[in-house]
């Protein structure tokens, strides 16, 4: 299906291998959901690597004696330097969530460190709110691992789930019903109907579909609006990601258009920036893409569950949900304020890159928005480079795209743009943002 294409696109070669991986990782041959084969899941697993069999085999040993659940929600946290400081809020917007939706959820934290780290706190202060999560209805277990290597977050989100598959496999649970809902330990609140949004599409839809939520960058004091440049950058982002969901849901898109998304290079059409780490599938989806890959672990995930439905019936696989997720800024503000990079880019900053085996800085180190005056301002030069790098890494090249998410941003501008110090909005005489098809940063962003 898709020889053709491979000479003239040369970045879509790995689509391919993306393939044959994923034939190699239907490990269940005519997977039943019903009758799930135990020892088959088990001999997969076998073949895995360490880290994920270890990982499964304490999920597993924690969640045995509970009773199951069909909604599963799973998150690696790190248990090392204190570094999971917004967990706790995390909980708390699962803990608000529908109480009809948590009677019927397993909510699985994984607390991890590598076994060069000493334990902090992390564990028994996620122990001591396990009762008022219970009494609210929320099923929750905790795992404390101990990794004898640097901690692959691929290994870690597979084995939450391996271990809570296992035991239900070991108790004759119906997997038909059954819902797992990735996600991160820094999210800050989520829509009230987020599990329910999450997990009908894959249970009443298609199996194969992969259910993604919209998700935005922000903090509980909404640090966005002090950096007016940052803000409009993530704007814009959200504005691209919820576009090019709602066509990936919809398969709007030419066979072209779909494999330059899901498939192409590093700089152009990457999945990336949309932010896809919150996402839903059935049971019967993840074993047949045989789990997360070690590393790259969201992007490669995303491509098998795509490739998988597309070659069955030519849909994309990804579908976009009505629900939303707010996940902490602070790794993207930093990128920001030190390498002056857009929030859809904000993975790539030398100074924001994520570190899974030493402390990371973006969750160590708080920014003090008083020790970068001049980037509380309007800039335009530097509004338009972000604006240029955010559609360079989101693959979005024609003008007339370009033009309409301006717009779209346009539509949350106000005349009063400013700096907000101490509740007065500051207005730049030199800005002007009330006609954007006029302004220095649309025709910089267009090449005029």
């Amino acid at each position: 299906m898709f020889a053709e294409l491979t000479t003239k696109y040369p970045s879509l070669d790995n689509v391919m291998t993306m393939l044959d991986e994923r034939k190699a990782q239907q490990f269940i041959a005519g997977f039943n959901p019903k009758s799930p084969t135990f020892v088959s899941y088990k001999a997969y697993l076998s073949q895995q690597s360490d880290q994920r069999q270890f990982v499964a085999n304490e999920v597993y040993k924690t969640v045995s004696s509970l009773s199951f659940r069909p909604f599963v929600i799973g998150i690696p946290v790190i248990g090392f330097g204190n570094q999971s400081k917004i967990t706790s809020q995390t909980i708390k917007s699962i803990k608000n969530l529908s109480y009809s939706d948590l009677r019927n959820t397993t909510l699985m934290l994984l607390v991890n460190r590598p076994e060069t780290k000493e334990a902090d706190a992390t564990f028994s202060d996620l122990n001591n709110l396990r009762v008022a999560l219970n009494d609210a209805g929320l099923q929750t277990a905790i795992a404390d691992v101990n990794l004898d290597s640097s901690p692959e977050m691929g290994n870690l989100r597979s084995g939450i789930f391996d271990g809570v598959l296992l035991a239900m496999m070991n108790n004759d649970y119906d997997l038909s019903n059954v819902s797992l809902i990735a996600t991160d330990d820094d999210n800050i609140t989520m829509s009230k109907d987020f599990i329910t949004k999450m997990t009908l599409p894959v249970l009443f839809d298609n199996p194969n579909n992969l259910v993604c939520p919209s998700v935005s960058f922000d903090c509980m004091t909404n640090k966005n609006i002090l950096f007016p440049n940052f803000d409009y950058s993530e704007k814009l982002r959200q504005a691209v990601a919820s576009d090019m969901l709602d066509k990936l849901s919809n398969n709007q898109l030419s066979k072209l258009e779909y494999l330059n998304t899901m498939f192409g290079g590093k700089r152009a059409g990457n999945i990336e920036p949309i932010v896809l780490s919150t996402m839903s599938m059935s049971a019967e989806g993840y074993m047949n893409i045989g789990g997360y890959s070690p590393v790259d672990e969201i992007t490669k995930t995303v491509r098998l569950f795509s490739a998988n439905t597309y070659l069955s019936n030519s849909e994309t696989g990804i579908k976009q949900t009505e629900t939303c997720v707010v996940t902490s800024n602070r790794r993207q503000l930093r990128a920001y304020l030190l390498d002056n990079a857009p929030s859809a880019a904000g993975w790539k900053g030398q100074n924001a890159k994520f570190k899974s085996n030493e402390l990371d800085p973006a969750r160590t180190e708080i920014i003090d928005p008083d020790n970068f005056p001049k980037k509380s301002f309007i800039d335009k030069d530097l509004l338009g480079k972000l604006f240029r790098i955010t559609f360079d890494y989101m693959g979005v090249t024609q003008t007339a795209d370009m033009k309409k998410y301006m717009n779209t941003v346009q539509s949350g501008l106000v005349e009063e743009i400013g700096y907000n110090k101490n509740n007065q909005w500051y207005i730049p005489e030199e800005t002007d943002v009330s006609k954007w098809e006029q302004s220095p940063v649309f025709k910089l962003q267009l090449g005029r």
